[in-house]
């Protein structure tokens, strides 16, 4: 339990950002079991991150914001019960088969977000996937979008978000899924009745909101549609001034969103005060 920055100040669906891959072991040789992972992953179209030129480019650039300390995750979050460590087979891809009994993992990074995919093999696979969430002082709370802010403890901002889930079966149907949060626990739960396995689903993390541009996708986007207060009430957990900047452009985000969906995509919303400028995009996070 794909990608949406944190509207509120630096920035909850995957395992530990940056630091998820500081557990992983060293890539080495692909094995059956992890090429298995990548195929799961592979059916979900732009899910795995691109190879090639491009790629390598977008890590130099990815490797610099760290570098600056642009993209340190607020908070360690962890795929609850996992048997072993994910090994890294991929540029900003470490996987972990058989993590849980029927059930594949793998965390793909990003500079401020992490999504924590995991894969459901059979209908034997519990259809409840929970996650921990430490090493931030503050409390989950669940947002009018159906995902899950990082709230400060002492500001009551959110620094952080994860997304509203996604699932997808063997055949690309989008399945009924969704949080319920418990202290320290984020759990996302799929309905599999009649879906063809493996079911892929994913919680994306996301952090760093004031400083990029926010993803927002296809549940979310049509959530903004529906209704500016959504909008508005997501950006009530912003720091001062984005709170009040939030709420005064919630309305022309939301008709941008009513468009995005209306053409089957998604809306992205620039950090750019104090206009916030929304506009449409597919592919990638759009799913």
């Amino acid at each position: 339990m794909k990608r949406i920055k944190s509207a509120l100040a630096a920035g909850v669906a995957g395992v530990v950002g940056l630091a998820g891959l500081a557990l992983a072991q060293p890539a080495g040789a692909a094995t059956p079991a992890t090429q298995r992972v990548l195929a799961e992953l592979g059916r979900v179209q732009g899910l795995l991150p691109a190879t090639g030129h491009a790629s390598a480019r977008a890590e130099a650039a990815a490797e610099q914001s760290r570098a600056a300390g642009q993209s340190q995750a607020p908070a360690r979050i962890a795929l609850k019960g996992a048997k072993a460590a994910a090994s890294q087979v991929r540029s900003r891809v470490a996987v972990s088969p058989d993590a849980l009994p029927d059930t594949d993992s793998a965390v793909i990074t990003d500079t401020t977000a992490v999504s924590h995919v995991f894969v459901l093999r059979t209908a034997r696979a519990a259809t409840d996937v929970s996650f921990t969430v430490d090493g931030f002082d503050g409390r989950l709370v669940a947002d009018p979008l159906g995902g899950v802010l990082l709230v400060d403890r002492t500001t009551g901002r959110a620094d952080s978000r994860i997304s509203a889930p996604w699932a997808y079966d063997a055949n690309g149907r989008a399945l009924p899924t969704s949080y319920s949060v418990d202290d320290g626990t984020v759990t996302q739960h799929v309905d599999t009745r009649g879906a063809a396995f493996p079911v892929v689903a994913d919680p994306h993390y996301t952090w760093g909101w004031i400083t990029g541009t926010v993803y927002f996708n296809r549940n979310e986007t049509s959530h903004m549609a529906s209704d500016a207060g959504f909008t508005a009430a997501m950006f009530a957990f912003a720091p001062p001034p984005f709170n009040l900047i939030g709420a005064m452009v919630a309305g022309n985000i939301s008709r941008v969103a009513w468009n995005a969906d209306s053409d089957h995509k998604c809306v992205k919303v620039k950090s750019l005060a104090p206009v916030f400028p929304a506009s449409e995009y597919s592919g990638g996070y759009c799913r």
